[in-house]
């Protein structure tokens, strides 16, 4: 338990205060407190008067229609049907009103009891368009009807009931109670009505609703006798003057009536309507009463209310001022004590901070405080001196102990305290005791296995000692310097701490991550928990620069793998400097150049296999075309060696011919001296004549045949191109030939069939013979002429057929062996299809 010496003199003092205020508050929060609970209970009066008067307007809506749907069913649907609906929405409109009331209760759990009740009465409300349609069908009986609403209007009176039990205030309670009771006798009353006018529409009361109407009236009767007796006399005085006015002598004239008939009996014809108006009248003005002891107590539940909220705001005044009095008291009492003694407790921070400069305030009292501040200044100026090399060795960043010549630690500087704090943990596995708060005031020989020894060497120490010391998991590097006055006196020895567990660990974890990385193994990392200033620098740069490259590795192998198999896609990202930037740029230019090239292999690859197909086909056809070529110029060949041998013959024949007309040239200058056998003559030219014309006739044909010949080596001589040139140039000389010798066989034709008719004629003519043999003469040495003519050229004909055949037959050798390079160009143009389909596929390999 905290002993009172052990608080600060202020918060003794103020305890002392705060007991008393404490209580004074406690006493005031209480009565506060009752005051507020008082208030919020007539607020909620408040809220639940408003919720009475909504109950009681649902209520009264809902008699109103409880009654006309009495009299709409009693009539079998004749009469109230206008009514009855009007009314239905004056009830919707009150069902809705009360909901709206009802949601500022749900959040109070003092009235879940009402609500619970309430809400299960109102759950009937459900069933309201079901009984609506059942009523306005005539499915309902007036009884099922009147039973259904009763039933909802009771349940809803009942859970008023709650809100008077809820109630502490007497007379607000006895409020309450009459006017449920009121509520009820009005209910009652609108039983009664309803029962009533379903007798009187029907003509008659049977025993069971004769006695329903009957116990009504009584029930009525004992509910407002209940309300006169705990009413304001204001609420009873008009209670008697309205509905127990001549408003009951009106109903109670009509009960009579039913009393009277008793039974099934006689009603004297008496109107549904007219008991239905009597009793709404009386229902009415018992509202009226009804409204106005509502508007009564809601006006006691405010006054409540503003009486309650007058008492908490006084009580709540008068205890925070006493409470604040008391604690302003208390507060001026303990700043008399305190003032003083703070200013010499902040002095004496300050003196303990090591401001020299300093001045002690009360000093000039002559109170104990007074002597108590000049005691401090001794203190301050004796330890100012002392303080000022403590503050110089507390700021070095050397880890600094000073120790006794008996080995006790009497001084820790803040760099060796972190310095231990940091390796507390791992001491404590090889020294359980250790503890840094704990450390000055004990022995160095804790450090140490070998406590003599190393305090005789410590003993005899008077120069700068180096060593270095493993504690647990911990290497430390110590420097001892021993402290000697100025009278050789030996106060102690300064030792300088070193942690260099994280050096030699770093060492041995950058060796190890070395090792692994020659071994090509980049996954090591130095790990950065326990290391801090230079060394996590160290770690976190070594392990970024591993990390770097081990990215760009990353990357590169990546590349490299995606590269082998065939994706030239595959990029180096990342942000990368230096000599790795150059690696990215170059690989990626490289991939990106590859990608380049082998895009446009394959392009040219498509591009010589579509060419070769082209020449494929084209060598094909041009095969086909020149294996019909060559059988062309096969069938040539051997038409122009028919040709050839058919000219031979024209030669000879043309020769004959020539000796013929040699010898006719004879004869007819023979003619002359032998007229007498000129007639034989004549006969043997005859026969020449004739033999002539059969000659001339196959030179005609040999001429007509060479044409065609001609003709059609023209056209073959065409479609063979560049190589058919020169043939077709022997052709059409061929052909002019042919057509000289044509024109020529016509003419010696015509002569000759002219000297035929001559010698057919020349019988009778040989006697002229003599006359006209110059002129035969002369026309023979023209026939010889022609006919020297013919045979020059049937020679000319026969040498360039030679010449024809001579070049046909190059062109047949040069045909057969255009064939057979066609067919080495179209296997060639087949072959370089395929290795361009191969080298296509080949570089499918690759993804560009």
């Amino acid at each position: 338990m905290l002993r009172l010496a052990q608080w600060p003199i202020r918060l003794q003092v103020l305890a002392a205060v705060l007991v008393s205020i404490i209580a004074l508050i406690g006493v005031s929060g209480s009565m506060v407190l009752e005051r507020w609970q008082v208030m919020r209970e007539n607020a909620e009066l408040t809220d639940l008067a408003a919720t009475m008067t909504r109950i009681s307007a649902l209520v009264h809506e809902l008699q109103r229609e409880r009654g006309a749907s009495a009299l709409y069913l009693g009539s079998r649907g004749q009469q109230f049907r206008q009514e009855l609906a009007a009314q239905r929405l004056r009830s919707d409109s009150a069902v809705t009103t009360l909901d709206t009331a009802l949601q500022s209760l749900r959040a109070m759990p003092r009235f879940e009891g009402f609500l619970s009740r309430v809400s299960k009465s109102l759950s009937l409300l459900a069933r309201l368009t079901e009984s609506r349609r059942g009523i306005d069908d005539l499915s309902l009986t007036g009884v099922q009807s009147t039973r259904y609403f009763s039933e909802m209007i009771t349940g809803m009176l009942d859970a008023t009931y709650e809100i008077a039990a809820s109630s502490s205030d007497s007379e607000i309670k006895g409020a309450i109670i009459a006017y449920i009771a009121l509520m009820q006798g009005k209910e009652r009353a609108g039983q009664e009505r309803a029962s009533g006018s379903g007798g009187f529409a029907a003509g008659k009361f049977d025993g069971e609703l004769y006695d329903r109407v009957v116990g009504l009236a009584t029930a009525q009767e004992t509910y407002l006798a209940v309300f006169r007796g705990i009413a304001a006399p204001a609420a009873v005085e008009q209670l008697t003057a309205g509905p127990e006015g001549a408003a009951l002598e009106q109903v109670r004239a009509l009960r009579k009536i039913v009393r009277d008939a008793g039974p099934g009996g006689d009603l004297k014809g008496t109107p549904a309507s007219t008991w239905f108006r009597a009793t709404t009248d009386r229902i009415d003005r018992l509202k009226q009463v009804e409204d106005s002891v509502a508007s009564d107590l809601s006006g006691r539940a405010g006054q409540r209310v503003d009486a309650a909220r007058r008492q908490f705001l006084t009580v709540a005044a008068v205890a925070a001022g006493s409470s604040l009095g008391a604690l302003l008291l208390g507060l001026l009492i303990v700043r008399t004590i305190v003032r003083t003694l703070g200013g010499l407790k902040n002095a004496t921070i300050r003196i303990a901070a090591g401001d020299a400069t300093m001045d002690i305030p009360g000093i000039d009292r002559s109170d104990e405080l007074g002597e108590l501040a000049r005691a401090i200044k001794a203190i301050h100026e004796a330890g100012v001196s002392a303080a000022r090399i403590k503050t110089a060795l507390d700021n070095v960043s050397a880890n600094t102990m000073m120790a006794a010549p008996d080995g006790t630690i009497i001084y820790l500087n803040s760099a060796v305290e972190t310095m231990f704090r940091r390796a507390e943990a791992d001491l404590r596995r090889e020294m359980p005791h250790f503890n840094v708060d704990k450390l000055l005031g004990s022995s160095i020989d804790i450090f140490h296995k070998e406590p003599q020894r190393i305090r005789a060497m410590l003993a005899t120490l008077h120069d700068v000692y180096r060593t270095q010391i493993r504690v647990g998991v911990r290497h430390f590097a110590l420097v001892a310097t021993p402290v000697i006055n100025a009278k050789d006196e030996r106060l102690g020895t300064a030792v300088e701490w070193r942690d260099i567990t994280q050096e030699l660990h770093i060492n041995d974890e950058v060796a190890s991550m070395v090792d692994a990385a020659i071994k090509g193994d980049l996954s090591r990392r130095i790990t950065l928990e326990g290391k801090d200033g230079f060394m996590l620098r160290l770690a976190e740069g070594v392990n970024a620069l591993t990390g770097t490259v081990v990215k760009s590795l990353d990357q590169i192998a990546g590349f490299l793998g995606a590269l082998a198999e065939g994706d030239l896609n595959r990029r180096i990202t990342g942000d990368f400097q230096g000599m790795f930037g150059r690696i990215k740029d170059d690989a990626n230019n490289t991939a990106e150049q590859l990608r380049d090239v082998v895009g446009r292999i394959v392009k040219a690859a498509g591009d010589i296999s579509v060419a070769a197909s082209e020449i494929s086909t084209g060598s094909a056809d041009l095969a086909e075309r020149t294996e019909q070529q060559a059988a062309s110029l096969e069938q040539t060949a051997a038409a122009m060696e028919e040709l050839s041998g058919t000219v031979r013959t024209n030669a000879g024949t043309a020769g004959e011919a020539r000796e013929v007309a040699n010898k006719a040239q004879s004869a007819a200058e023979q003619g002359g001296a032998v007229a007498g056998s000129a007639i034989e003559a004549m006969q043997r030219i005859e026969q020449a004549s004739r033999k002539i014309i059969d000659i001339i006739s196959v030179i005609d044909e040999i001429a007509f045949q060479t044409n065609l010949l001609a003709l059609n080596a023209a056209v073959e001589a065409a479609r063979a191109g560049d190589a058919g040139k020169g043939f077709a140039v022997v052709a059409q000389e061929v052909r002019i030939l042919a057509q000289r010798s044509a024109q020529a066989s016509k003419e010696i034709k015509a002569l000759i069939l002219d000297s035929d008719g001559q010698v057919r004629e020349g019988v009778g003519l040989v006697r002229k013979a003599g006359a006209a043999l110059t002129g035969i003469v002369a026309n023979v040495h023209q026939v010889a002429a022609l006919i020297a003519d013919i045979a020059h050229a049937s020679k000319e004909q026969t040498t360039a057929l030679d010449e024809v055949n001579t070049m046909v037959a190059q062109m047949d050798e040069f045909t057969q062996k255009n064939a057979a390079l066609v067919e080495e160009t179209s296997a060639a143009a087949q072959a370089l299809a395929n290795e361009s389909s191969d080298l296509r596929d080949l570089m499918t390999v690759f993804q560009v």
